[in-house]
């Protein structure tokens, strides 16, 4: 009798992966934020950051930001990331603290500071969340370097990306 218990429990086992699996379907479906099932991720946050309104910039345009002081620089990789190297003048807003140490960057900022958001690479979504929470916390002036630190990495080294 005890052999037939792991037979009804692994029938019952995947009855619910099957219900979890249509229920899942059906959310996704009728969601105004689908998950994409099937995207080209090399474009997926410059797509969004353009959705969003937010600008983004190029290599040569990142240069020039750095180079002019024009924007503040906020660097949304996590702090250990940022420690072992950043864009020059960046500040460290990681996601994982980003309602704290939000808020203390913002008493600093007016609303149409100019600012430039980055993370790690183009395939890298966190610059895109912290960008999008610059505006809407109403700031209006955000740009995102969606090459992010590999890039500005690369370029400085002189490698190709």
């Amino acid at each position: 009798m005890n052999r037939f218990i792991p037979q009804r429990l692994a029938g019952r086992v995947g009855i619910i992966l099957l219900v979890s699996l249509v229920a899942g379907t059906a959310a996704n479906l009728v969601s105004p934020n689908r998950i994409a099932w099937i995207h080209d991720w090399s474009t997926y946050v410059v797509d969004k950051a353009e959705e969003k309104g937010i600008r983004v910039v190029d290599i040569e345009q990142t240069r020039a930001i750095v180079e002019t002081g024009s924007h503040f620089i906020f660097d949304a990789r996590p702090l250990s990331d940022y420690s072992a190297g950043c864009i020059p003048g960046a500040f460290s807003l990681p996601l994982e603290n980003l309602d704290v140490d939000f808020e203390q960057y913002a008493l600093v900022l007016t609303p149409d500071q100019a600012i430039l958001v980055y993370c790690t690479g183009i395939e890298c979504d966190e610059s895109l969340i912290l960008g999008n929470h610059f505006i809407t916390n109403g700031f209006t002036n955000v740009v995102l370097f969606a090459g992010g630190y590999t890039e500005w990495s690369q370029a400085e080294s002189g490698e190709s990306p």
